[in-house]
């Protein structure tokens, strides 16, 4: 059944052509049913991983090293399963986010292709076992959420999409830089071939230095974290929660993988501590930051450097215990689910208001209560609270900080936890308030609405109780070892 590995890319791709096709005829039911074949093409190849395990595919039956692989493991199973669900709830949400007032017929039309496309790059960025493969999906990554950033046509939102092109650009060229290191050295882009060749030498550690600083400048670690706070607060909301969820986990998941397979015998210490000095800081700046915003998006875009900035520390702690990467993936997507429910509340709010000042939430609670109740179940899983997703990796890292005699990560975690405490409370205070709202409704909050981000905030916080199974799919193929 290695077959229905072409599935997840094939169906959003076609489906994507099909959309802008359709242009101005694209309703709910057209959409329910692209993004459910979407959907359901990832969890078809779900079912065959866990019933045949790891798949590999052949494309035109040419294999490595003349032809190209696709490979699928427990780890891309789970990334791919993850974001999926999310493209489809985030796609549900959008439906009715478009009928705002803000937002022409020209934006939903050129917004749904663009979101199939990205997300058939992100399933073959998933599936790619070919490292020049992997730059090709990096691209339409770009390709597609450049643009996405620019929807709104507002001059502040072309800059910024501007300043990601740069950015996303320049990563991608080091990538590619790195790419032709590993091919010059060893004659080889497939990456189960290069893990058996790759050996310590000026190449291979170019290689390494070129694709990490590639990679972690489109991951937006400090310090290239200076495109995402405007790219993410001047997108649409439905955009920015797919950036802020899933386009910059992508690389990360290359780092991940590229850690575990070609640098593992070529990798120094050094280098994992430094990874992990940049996530400390990102974590300290990226929340100290958000405390200082006034506006709602600004303020999450702010604390998605913060987080990002514990993912990197996972670097140093996985030195000695390779199986904490686990753990690792399990708190990017809950990351992942709990920030696309924040923006998602974002837009709930600027569909009331038309802007999200955060000042002007006092006294709006009549219209904004389960909004500010899906805010507060997000927020928990960023806070670390227990029994969330984001509760199983802080608490993870503070045990492996603590096994592993590193224990100024644990001083880092605490006062990043602290300051999440004190922004997120910073809007949940408002769900109190008393003071009567004067101002005239602009656009209503759907039930969908609602219920989307509802589901999201749900499965991020949820997500510690069933963190074991995602753990188990990983295991599938690890390559994370015993």
């Amino acid at each position: 059944m290695s077959h229905s590995m072409i599935f997840p890319v094939v169906v959003p791709l076609f489906s994507a052509f099909f959309i802008f096709a359709l242009g101005n005829k694209v309703n709910l039911l057209f959409l329910l049913f692209f993004s459910l074949s979407s959907l359901g093409s990832v969890l078809f190849l779900l079912q065959n991983t866990l019933s045949s395990g790891p798949l590999k595919y052949h494309i035109a039956g040419w294999g490595a090293p003349l032809g190209i692989d696709l490979y699928n493991d427990g780890l891309s199973m789970v990334w791919m399963v993850g974001t999926s669900v999310i493209f489809f709830l985030i796609l549900l949400y959008s439906h009715s986010y478009w009928k705002s007032k803000e937002y022409p017929q020209k934006i939903k039309n050129a917004f749904y292709p663009l979101v199939f496309a990205l997300w058939s790059g992100m399933n073959a960025l998933f599936l790619s076992s070919d490292i020049f493969n992997l730059y090709v999906t990096l691209e339409v990554l770009t390709l597609t959420a450049v643009p996405m950033v620019a929807l709104s046509n507002k001059k502040a939102a072309v800059l910024a999409s501007l300043r990601y092109l740069i950015i996303a650009v320049t990563g991608s060229l080091l990538y590619l830089l790195g790419v032709a290191f590993l091919y010059v050295g060893w004659g080889t882009l497939d990456i189960s071939l290069l893990t058996k060749l790759v050996t310590p030498s000026p190449l291979s550690w170019g290689a390494l230095a070129l694709m990490t600083i590639g990679l972690i400048a489109k991951t937006a670690l400090f310090p290239f974290y200076f495109w995402l706070p405007p790219a993410h607060s001047q997108a649409p909301s439905p955009v920015s929660a797919i950036l802020s969820a899933l386009v910059i986990k992508g690389p990360y998941y290359i780092l991940i993988r590229f850690w575990n397979t070609i640098f593992l015998n070529i990798q120094n210490p050094m280098i994992d501590y430094l990874l992990g000095f940049l996530g400390a800081i990102a974590i300290l700046w990226g929340a100290f930051q958000a405390l200082r915003q006034d506006r709602l998006k600004l303020l999450i875009a702010y604390s998605t450097v913060a987080q990002i900035g514990y993912l990197f520390l996972f670097f140093p702690l996985a030195i000695n215990n390779r199986n904490i990467w686990e753990i690792a993936i399990v708190f990017a997507l809950a990351h992942a689910f709990a920030k696309s429910a924040l923006f998602l509340v974002a837009g709930n709010i600027l569909c009331l208001y038309e802007k999200d000042t955060i000042s002007q939430l006092e006294g709006s609670h009549p219209y904004l209560g389960p909004s500010f109740f899906i805010f507060g179940l997000a927020g928990l899983s960023i806070m670390g609270i227990p029994f969330s997703g984001g509760f199983v990796g802080k608490w993870n890292i503070l045990y492996t900080a603590i096994t592993t005699q590193q224990i100024g990560w644990i001083l880092v975690v605490i006062l990043g936890s602290l300051l999440s405490y004190a922004y997120i409370l910073k809007i949940i205070k408002y769900s109190f308030s008393q003071k009567q709202w004067q101002e005239k409704k602009k656009n209503p909050i759907t039930f969908s609405m609602n219920f989307t981000a509802l589901l999201l905030a749900s499965i991020s916080f949820i997500m510690g109780f069933f963190f074991l199974s995602i753990i188990h799919l990983i295991s599938i193929g690890s390559p994370f070892g015993e």
